[in-house]
């Protein structure tokens, strides 16, 4: 089993290349921590999405299979998790998809496209479902190409992440609504 400090490691190393790059490049500072923030947030993200790989087939039970970890049927895992699941499981599994992709509507995606115009608004609703269905199908690809189905892809996880992903946007507008009024 591969745990999470790998993709930390990995992502440290990518902020430090990064940090040479725009050292000699001449980066403004406000654009290198930015980007620096968005290194940080990746890390984080792959960190809890993918991590731990599993490797090793005696974790995994006969059922274990691509069909039993490929959930298509939109809010039947939530409505599952919120009728018989366990309450405080609920909450940290719904709430954690949604609040996980707020930041990434609330500062990715205005670093990506700083001024969205009306064409671009198709991308990034685009980009708003990209995002989360990269997140299943590698943890998808990664169980398949291990033979251990750790994790599962799940479209309610797709809804969830793409939602906070809106609502980290909304806020974004919200925050410079409100920056605008008190003239940070």
């Amino acid at each position: 089993m591969i745990n999470s400090v790998f993709s930390y490691l990995t992502g440290l190393i990518c902020l430090a290349v990064y940090l040479i790059y725009a050292r000699q490049k001449r980066i403004s500072k406000n654009r290198t921590l930015l980007c620096c923030i968005f290194i940080l947030y990746m890390t984080a993200v792959i960190s809890l999405t993918m991590f731990p790989l599993v490797y090793d087939k005696s974790f995994s039970t006969p059922s274990d299979n691509i069909s039993n970890r490929l959930h298509l049927i939109p809010f039947e895992v939530i409505s599952g998790m919120i009728t018989r699941g366990i309450p405080q499981y609920s909450i940290l599994q719904i709430g954690g998809n949604l609040i996980m992709t707020i930041p990434f509507g609330f500062a990715v995606i205005p670093i990506l496209m700083p001024k969205i115009k009306k064409q671009q608004r198709l991308f990034f609703i685009i980009l708003a479902f990209a995002f989360p269905i990269w997140i299943e199908l590698t943890q998808l690809l990664v169980g398949a190409s291990f033979g251990t189905f750790y994790r599962t892809c799940d479209i309610d996880d797709v809804i969830l992440n793409s939602t906070g992903i809106f609502i980290g946007y909304g806020l974004y507008f919200l925050f410079l609504k409100i920056r605008k009024k008190i003239k940070i």
